[in-house]
Formats: C-alpha cells, structure tokens, sequence
C-alpha cells in the first residue's frame, strides 16, 4: 500500500498525525493570544482583526 506520493502509508499516517499536533498547538496558542488581547472570533472561530 503507497500514498499519493510513493510514500508507505506508515510515513504518511505520521505526517498525518505530526500535522494534527501542530494545528493543536497553533489553535492552543491562538486560542491564548486571543484570550489575553480580547480579539472578536467570526462564527468559525477566526481571530477578527480590528
């Protein structure tokens, strides 16, 4: 079984996963930034910038 790109799934599913962590951490962190600057969120939770 092979990916879109050659790649054994095994590396893609790390990818994958790698991918997840990093957009949890940047939602932690954003998340924060707007909880310390008061920022207004749009109906998908998108920092408005004002």
């Amino acid at each position: 079984m092979h990916g879109h790109l050659g790649e054994p799934i095994a590396e893609v599913a790390i990818v994958l996963r790698r991918r997840r962590e990093i957009a949890a951490q940047s939602r932690r962190f954003l998340g924060a930034y707007v909880e310390r600057r008061n920022v207004p969120l749009d109906a998908a939770g998108r920092p408005i910038p004002t």
